[in-house]
């Protein structure tokens, strides 16, 4: 960028500056509307956003699945990424699936959740849906290692 300010204050060409300005609004302006990706959860269902934006520029609409809906939450890597046997990510997401079958997944990225956001969140499930971790995400719990 300094390069490019260095070439137009010897060249005299501010049009360039523009259109650098508004490529750099652009940039910003998509990374802000990509910046969706929630999760939360109350006494009764978790609820979660995915990231990006449909091509009407909409946000995805909510996720929701009831505690009492889920039966499995299952510890994911994701289609592109390799599977690492490290000790300091075991999985790259945890998909939480329902009963029904238009209960869409929910899926609690770890790299988009801190570990003891994503911990406690967890042990809620843990908690309002016994038995429907899966040993990976159970013994990731039951550790003291980071996400």
């Amino acid at each position: 960028m300094l390069l490019f300010i260095a070439v137009l204050l010897k060249t005299g060409d501010w049009k360039g500056l523009v259109f650098a300005v508004l490529l750099f609004a652009g940039t910003l302006a998509i990374e802000w509307l990509d910046r969706s990706y929630r999760v939360s959860y109350d006494g009764e269902a978790v609820y979660m956003r995915p990231h990006g934006i449909t091509w009407t520029l909409a946000r995805w609409r909510e996720s929701r699945i009831a505690f009492a809906d889920i039966v499995a939450a299952t510890a994911e890597w994701g289609a592109r990424s390799p599977r690492y046997d490290n000790h300091f990510t075991p999985f790259e997401f945890v998909q939480l699936h329902g009963q029904r079958e238009n209960d869409e997944p929910v899926s609690l990225v770890g790299g988009e959740l801190y570990g003891e956001d994503l911990r406690e969140l967890l042990a809620v499930i843990e908690t309002r849906a016994p038995g429907t971790l899966d040993d990976d995400v159970r013994a990731w719990l039951a550790s003291n290692r980071r996400f």
